[in-house]
Order: C-alpha cells, then structure tokens, then sequence
C-alpha cells in the first residue's frame, strides 16, 4: 500500500494512476476483455499487486445485476449426492457465493426443484444425477449457466462425471480373477449412470465370452433386498452381483444375511460410489470410488466461471473423473471353490 492509498481501500483509479493508463483500460483488463495488450495487461496486474488492490468481485457481479447465489438439485435420500454437497460447500468456503439448495424426492420432483431454482433468481444451477433430457433442462431454466453433475449433457451445458465404463471394467477383472463366470448387475433403469454402468458390464463380459446377466432394481435398499428375495425364491442365485449404488447393494446383502445366506461365502457382493454406509465395520463392502471432492470442485469452479463470465471457449465443457475399485470383505472366491 502506498502513501497515496494508506487508510483505505485502493481503487481501480488508484491502480490507474499506478500503472499510468485510464481507469477505463484498468476495467477492460480486470474483467479479461478484449481491448488491451498483453504488455498492458501485465502491467496493470503488476500496479494492482504493487498498491494492495483486491477486486471486489461481489460489488463487479451486484454492479452487472448478477445473482451471486449458484442453485443445487440434489437427491433427498441419496448419501453421493450429500457428499458432494459438503464438498460444493468446502470448494466455496472464504468466497462471496452463497448456495440455494431445492431438493427431490418421492414426493418433489426434478421439475419443481429445479424450477424453484430458477424462482429464486441463482445465477448458475448444478444438478445432482439429473433424469431431465437437455430440453426439459433449457425449457425450465432459459440462459441460466447449468453445471451437470454424474451425468453428461449436451453443449450449451457443462457437466462432470465420474469414469464410470473403467469402474465396471475394474469389478469384472477383479470377480473374474477371483473366479466367478456367474456375475450379475442390479441396475436402477433411468437414474444417472444406469446406461453407461449397464454398457460397461455386458460389453466387460462379452470381452470375456461370458454371458452379461442384468436384473433391474433401483438405487435405494428396498430395491435391492426386492431382488435379492426374488432370486432366492427362484434358486437363480449368482455367484456374484454388483449394485447400481451402495444402497442397492447393502440391501441385497441385508435380505441374504436375514435368508440364512452368508457373505461372501454364498454370494459376493459389489457396491458404487464408496459411501459412508459401505465403510461401516459390519458392512465393510467392496465398492468403486467416486471422487467426490473433484466432482465437485469441477462443479464449483464451472459455476463460478460462468457467474463472472469467463471465456471457456478453449475449454472442454466436460471432464470424466477416473474411479478406483476399493476391495473389502463382501468379495471372495466362489462358494463351490470355498468349501473344502
């Protein structure tokens, strides 16, 4: 801070006296657009860091009548989507942006909490596992910046997934070494991923000319113990099953254990997402890792981007984020190779 500016706040105009330009190009150049050299460019940064100047970017977006909220949609009862908001929050925590949370569930749906978002003025949107086609999405919500999380969207929108194709890829290499060829997936039709989980595990056992076997559940534990009950009844058991989520997944293991069944002697069993449920002590499930902290500083970043306008065009409008297998105790070699 220099004399001139001791006690108060430097201002653009004291940057432009600094660096010895109008204030004009000192605003050209702080909101990155076009009209000034790079030499000046620099020259105004180096000014701005010399006398202390900070922009205010809350005043800038207020001054441009830009809501500094980014609105979230997100799932009720799904343990991922609550993840990756307490990482939205860590990824905006210090910043001047404020979150509006609209949520769905079994009695809200993606429509009314999107359009709540819309309502209440956000400035960007991301969605959580969105089931909206692009259509749906820009009927609702017009020019507002929308940030798709685990699920890809077509361009004007951004969005973030996880590499979900190599996390399948990684559960069959992993069960096939271990011995199975009866391997099933309980998918949950119509929820973000499902068609990719499903390409990515018949295409994994065609590779290995297995037969791909593919039940459909949902992504909560009702509808995994729903079909661990049917297969039981019908003594058309695998030898190994991999849940959409780890919901699914726990409750498959939740009916078998309750039918006398044990894990992983008699069926062993594969989550998605590596939740908290999938870590407990009497679970301990075998599952693939999401990053969730990337998902969602990714979402962050993009939305904020978007708020200020930046010029993304030399970036991509979507990145996939690799996943890790995380092998525990519900996995293990078949039952006929596991008893003397």
């Amino acid at each position: 801070m220099t004399g001139k500016t001791r006690g108060r706040r430097p201002t653009m105009r004291d940057v432009a006296e600094e660096a010895g330009v109008s204030p004009a190009l000192v605003s050209i150049v702080f909101r990155d657009a076009p009209g000034a050299s790079e030499q000046t460019r620099e020259r105004v940064r180096k000014a701005a860091k010399k006398i202390g100047y900070v922009l205010d970017e809350r005043a800038r977006l207020l001054r441009s009548h830009k809501s500094l909220d980014i609105g979230i949609s997100f799932h009720t009862s799904q343990p991922f989507h609550h993840h990756l908001l307490d990482e939205i929050y860590s990824a905006i925590n210090g910043l001047d942006y404020g979150l509006v949370l609209s949520p769905k569930s079994t009695v809200r749906d993606e429509k009314t909490a999107l359009s709540s978002l819309v309502s209440y003025r956000c400035g960007a949107i991301i969605l959580f596992g969105t089931r909206l086609s692009k259509e749906e999405i820009n009927e609702i919500v017009g020019d507002i910046p929308v940030i798709s999380v685990a699920q890809e969207l077509d361009a004007p929108y951004d969005w973030v997934s996880s590499d979900d194709s190599f996390g399948i890829y990684q559960v069959i290499d992993h069960l096939v070494d271990l011995g199975h060829e009866n391997i099933a997936l309980a998918n949950s039709p119509g929820d973000a991923g499902a068609t990719t989980r499903e390409h990515a595990f018949v295409s994994a056992l065609k590779d290995r000319d297995m037969t791909p076997i593919v039940y459909s559940a949902d992504g909560a534990e009702e509808g995994g113990a729903r079909l661990a009950k049917e297969l039981i009844d019908s003594d058309n058991l695998p030898t190994a099953i991999l849940g959409f989520n780890d919901r699914c997944a726990f409750g498959i293991i939740d009916y078998c254990i309750r039918a006398g069944l044990s894990i992983p002697r008699d069926l062993s069993v594969v989550g998605f997402d590596n939740s908290e449920v999938s870590q407990r002590f009497y679970v301990n499930l075998t599952t693939v890792a999401q990053d969730t902290k990337r998902l969602a500083r990714f979402a962050a970043e993009r939305a904020i981007q978007r708020l200020k306008s930046i010029n993304l065009e030399s970036q991509g409008r979507g990145i996939l984020v690799p996943t890790e297998l995380i092998v525990r105790e519900t996995t293990a070699v078949p039952r006929s190779e596991n008893r003397p």
